[in-house]
């Protein structure tokens, strides 16, 4: 059996009938069961996405990491620098028709601090996905600015996402997890291993 079983999933798992269910089930295994929903921005990141995470381990007594001081600066820099890359579909219907209009936007500004969740179809101009408006302009983020915003490596650290279709690029992340909040769980999980099993390898027979 593994020592330690990660589940990451939307804030709302947790309180379902799936969720019941398998927590029951790793709990009747001798499992022990630590449960949060997470905001990336209080991990050192600058989207707002919430996603909850369990934590099972054989070892009792694991903590999530401690919610840090969100950002207070504004994010633009960040932004500006891949604009040149990002789509402008300010004469787009799905982004100028009347519902379109009447339901807002979730718009990165020259003043945002974070920026709305990036979500898997972003590319095709859906009601809840996350666009850029500045100077009367309205842009669709690219690939590279999603990872800038998600706090995931470029291409030169080894998250390779270039050698799809953009479609499927956007997709791919916006299914992906905050590389920041993710690390900070993964860090404070490796802290709790240490701990508790030292830092070497267990073979159970």
């Amino acid at each position: 059996d593994p020592m330690l079983v990660v589940v990451e999933n939307v804030p709302g798992f947790g309180t379902s009938a799936a969720g019941d269910i398998l927590k029951t089930t790793l709990r009747r295994w001798g499992y022990h069961i630590s449960e949060a929903v997470m905001d990336a921005r209080d991990y050192g990141g600058i989207q707002s996405r919430r996603r909850y995470h369990m934590v099972a381990g054989v070892f009792p007594g694991y903590e999530h990491p401690a919610p840090q001081e969100r950002n207070t600066t504004p994010i633009w820099p960040i932004v500006e620098a891949r604009l040149h890359e990002c789509r402008d579909i300010t004469d787009s219907y799905a982004i100028t028709s009347p519902k379109a209009v009447e339901r807002g936007g979730n718009y990165i500004t020259r003043e945002s601090t974070y920026c709305p969740t990036i979500i898997k179809s972003q590319d095709r101009l859906v009601k809840d996905g996350c666009y850029i408006a500045d100077g009367g302009r309205i842009y669709a983020p690219s690939p590279a600015l999603i990872k800038d915003l998600m706090s995931i490596p470029q291409d030169e650290e080894g998250f390779v996402t270039s050698w799809m279709a953009k479609e499927q690029e956007v997709e791919l992340l916006g299914q992906s997890v905050d590389y920041s909040m993710h690390k900070a769980l993964m860090g404070s999980i490796k802290d709790h291993l240490i701990e508790n099993a030292g830092n070497r390898t267990i073979v159970r027979t």
